[in-house]
């Protein structure tokens, strides 16, 4: 797994032409091309419906494949009044939807709990680019943070969600934005993780994968701030968590 994120792992081909190019896996959607990108694409076929969620929206599209997650990539804080969707380019390896096109093939392929990549997409106009990811939906999954009133077995749950981190934390996947919103649970309790923007394999280390808890944390106050019994869940829910992501650190 400790591999650098640029090199493929699954078949891959790049169609780049003027500025414009598209990575896919031509043994699994052998017919992509960059107009996957445009939900007007997809809205004129009445395949198109959007999703709350991330910057600007994410929009679900009805591909050959399966439905597909269509995301467009956004800037973040104070910087995007000015530069909204625009990212300096600095070479087609370092283009955000390749990055994390290849990070989550890598993943996908090694069978931890991520959507596969349908393809990515990146526009360059002069010093700067804009960029597109599509990846495979995981039907019958919801958002952590839009069910964690309502599962359940709380505990089990949390547990669960330790398990998981753990496990990619023990291969070294550090995930730049580890929140309550980029969590999935299904109706099984399966737990998978979605939005990899900016992530990459590191050498497993306690210092980053403490600050990757961190973050989830913070993240999960919030939602629990709502309720009355703040003492019960941080010491019994996310005691549940600690002890699940301990367990996950050694089961690979």
């Amino acid at each position: 797994m400790h591999r650098e994120t640029s090199e493929p792992v699954t078949e891959e081909r790049i169609v780049a032409d003027r500025g414009a190019g598209v990575v896919f896996d031509p043994t699994w959607v052998p017919g992509f091309d960059l107009r996957w990108f445009d939900p007007a694409y997809w809205q004129k076929q009445g395949a198109l419906r959007a999703l709350d969620g991330g910057r600007g929206g994410v929009f679900v599209v009805g591909t050959a494949v399966g439905e597909g997650v269509l995301r467009h990539y956004r800037r973040g804080g104070s910087v995007a009044r000015m530069l909204d969707d625009r990212f300096l380019w600095t070479g087609l390896a370092r283009t955000r939807s390749l990055m994390e096109y290849r990070l989550l093939s890598q993943l996908h392929s090694a069978g931890l709990p991520v959507p596969r990549p349908i393809g990515g997409g990146w526009m360059r106009n002069g010093a700067f680019y804009r960029a597109d990811l599509m990846t495979q939906r995981l039907v019958g999954t919801q958002a952590l943070s839009a069910v964690l009133d309502t599962v359940r077995d709380q505990l089990d749950v949390a547990a669960r969600i330790g398990v998981c981190v753990g496990r990619f934390h023990a291969l070294g996947v550090f995930h730049a934005d580890l929140n309550a919103h980029n969590i999935l649970v299904d109706e099984a309790g399966k737990i998978s993780l979605i939005d990899f923007d900016r992530g990459c394999i590191l050498p497993p280390q306690t210092a980053w994968q403490q600050a990757n808890l961190r973050r989830l944390h913070r993240s999960l106050n919030k939602l629990h701030a709502a309720g009355d019994d703040m003492q019960h869940w941080q010491h019994y829910w996310w005691g549940a968590l600690l002890q699940g992501h301990a367990q996950g650190l050694k089961s690979t």
